[in-house]
């Protein structure tokens, strides 16, 4: 019996539709061989993940697997209760929004009803620590942190990214003050608070607008020397993006992975607050905490200079932010990731962010709140 097959495969930088024909033999054989051949190609031209990084709270639970359950029970109970916290505030603010439309009014409303149910669960699992007989907290295989109450799994998610993106890295020192931790996770724990260390002073020179720069070559040019340390913050910030997305590039480069320059791209998930940073036209990339490097107004050419002398062992001087870029920029923001429309999200526009789990969509619904790996987002 002759059976006709057809498979959308990606070969390097294209999508090719591939038309297969198959026999069916008595056992099966030809036609598992034809199978498996498709499936080695598609694998074999599918995007890889080159570099993860699980930041410092997810550093931490990474090494929590064979850790003693009283620090299992304390990493849980110190993340629940700034989840709650966390909501509980957003919920706060929103009862103080009055500057919307009517019909924005009600879609508030949904989202407050929705959330209030979330931070319900929230206080249910609370308790259900006290009384576990068994907690475990683990990584999935997309880095996200997840805490299994008595078999329960439960994911963790902000309401906003940039709460993560503060509280996160606090939880992991208090965590890592009270217990023992690993030398990965004291790195990581470490590396939030990077830019602080970064050397670097305020260059003032005729005909050029005043600038801070880092003793390797980064520069922030402004137009005025008005709010220093702000303006400061910002340059120290973006540099330790850099610093960490180059260690990554170089690290790449030394598994002789491929880098091609002209498709390195940044594009922001608006779920783990994480970025995607992709480096060739396969869609390989990787995924790194880059916040101020997302969001600062960046020359994007100097950016890719500056990153390819460093993974040449070169000494650049780059200007990467300059003072026209604050004034209209010179790089859009990059789109969020894995953004889906449903219902209930106060944002103006019916979206909320949603979670990928195993290749299907956990949805937050409106009447019964967000489920295990949602995240309601409110923009």
């Amino acid at each position: 019996m002759r059976i006709k097959a057809w498979w959308q495969i990606r070969l390097g930088a294209s999508r090719r539709r591939v038309r297969v024909w198959g026999f069916r033999c008595r056992n099966g054989a030809t036609w598992l061989a034809v199978a498996m051949a498709i499936a080695a190609t598609s694998a074999a031209g599918a995007p890889r993940q080159l570099h993860s990084d699980p930041g410092a709270l997810g550093a931490v639970a990474a090494e929590l697997a064979d850790a003693p359950p009283a620090a299992r029970l304390d990493f849980a109970v110190l993340v629940v209760d700034a989840l709650i916290g966390a909501y509980e505030a957003e919920l706060e603010r929103a009862l103080q929004d009055r500057s919307r439309s009517a019909d924005a009014q009600r879609r508030l409303e949904s989202w407050r009803q929705a959330t209030a149910g979330y931070v319900r669960e929230l206080r249910i699992a609370q308790a259900a620590l006290y009384v576990a007989q068994w907690v475990e907290v683990y990584l999935d295989r997309h880095d996200r942190i997840v805490l299994l109450i008595d078999d329960r799994p439960f994911w963790v998610a902000w309401p906003r990214v940039d709460a993560g993106l503060q509280l996160e890295p606090q939880l992991a020192e208090e965590f890592c003050r009270r217990h023992v931790c690993g030398t990965a996770a004291q790195t990581a724990s470490s590396q939030a608070r990077r830019g602080a260390s970064l050397t670097g002073s305020w260059v003032l020179t005729q005909n050029r607008p005043p600038a801070w720069a880092t003793v390797d070559g980064l520069r922030c040019e402004f137009g005025d020397l008005s709010d220093r340390p702000a303006k400061e913050a910002l340059c120290r910030a973006v540099a330790a993006d850099l610093q960490q997305l180059g260690a990554a590039l170089r690290a790449s480069v030394g598994r002789s992975d491929t880098i091609q320059w002209e498709y390195l791209t940044l594009q922001s998930d608006a779920v783990s607050g994480r970025h995607w940073v992709t480096v060739n036209a396969d869609g390989d990339h990787l995924l790194l905490s880059l916040p101020a490097l997302a969001e600062a107004p960046i020359d994007w050419g100097e950016v890719v200079r500056w990153l390819r002398g460093q993974i040449a062992g070169r000494a650049v001087d780059a200007t990467v932010v300059r003072p026209a870029n604050f004034s209209g920029g010179m790089r859009r923001r990059p789109r969020a990731l894995r953004r889906i429309r449903v219902p209930g999200d106060p944002g103006g526009n019916d979206r909320c962010t949603a979670w990928w789990l195993d290749g299907a969509v956990s949805r937050v619904r409106a009447a019964g709140g967000p489920r295990e790996g949602s995240v309601v987002s409110r923009r």
